[in-house]
C-alpha cells in the first residue's frame, strides 16, 4: 500500500514529499508554512492531522484525485459519527465550517507528469484559532472527545486506497 514517513515538525508536507517517489506518505505533527489553493495560508498547529501522499497517477482525469481524497477525509469522519459535505473543488465541511483542506499539485519532467503530490489537512485535536471560529472547526470540538490521530490516517489512507483501485 503506502510507506509512511513520520515528522515532528515540516515547513510543509507536499515540499518534503517532492522528495519522494510514488508510494510514499509524508505526515507531520506540525507544519510551519501549510498552506492551501492559490497560495492561501493552512494553519497546522500541533494536533491536527497533516498528510501529503505521492502518486505516480494511473487514471486519465486527475482532477478526480482531490475528490477522491476528499471522499476518503469525509469516509473516515463519518465512521466517527460527523457528516459532513464536500465543498468543491478541495475542502470538506461540517455544518458550513471548514475541518479539511485538501492541496493537489503536479510535478513535471520534461513536459511529463513525473508524480502528483495529494495534501491533506484536517482539523482533528488541533484548537481553531477563536478568530477563526466562525469558518473552521475541529473533530474534536464536534466530538467532545479527543480522536486518534494515527488511526485516522489509516483509516484515510485504506479509504483513499480503495476509491483509487476502484478508479483504474
Amino acid at each position: 500500500m503506502f510507506k509512511t514517513h513520520y515528522f515532528k515538525k515540516l515547513t510543509s508536507t507536499n515540499e518534503k514529499a517532492k522528495e519522494f517517489g510514488s508510494g510514499h506518505v509524508i505526515i507531520a505533527d506540525m507544519q510551519t508554512k501549510g498552506r492551501g489553493r492559490l497560495k492561501r495560508i493552512w494553519r497546522s498547529y500541533s494536533g491536527g492531522v497533516y498528510m501529503s501522499i505521492v502518486l505516480k497517477p494511473e487514471i486519465q482525469n486527475l482532477n478526480k484525485l482531490t475528490i477522491m481524497a476528499a471522499r476518503a477525509v469525509q469516509r473516515t469522519i463519518k465512521k466517527l459519527g460527523a457528516a459532513t459535505k464536500i465543498k468543491f473543488p478541495n475542502d470538506l465541511q461540517y455544518k458550513g465550517k471548514k475541518i479539511c483542506g485538501i492541496l493537489t499539485e503536479n510535478i513535471f519532467k520534461n513536459n511529463k507528469i513525473e508524480k502528483m503530490v495529494i495534501g491533506i489537512g484536517v482539523n482533528t485535536n488541533n484548537n481553531v484559532p477563536k478568530s477563526l471560529n466562525y469558518k473552521a472547526v475541529s473533530l474534536k470540538k464536534i466530538l467532545k472527545r479527543k480522536v486518534d490521530n494515527r488511526k485516522i490516517i489509516k483509516q484515510i489512507l485504506k479509504e483513499f486506497n480503495l476509491l483509487y483501485k476502484d478508479s483504474i
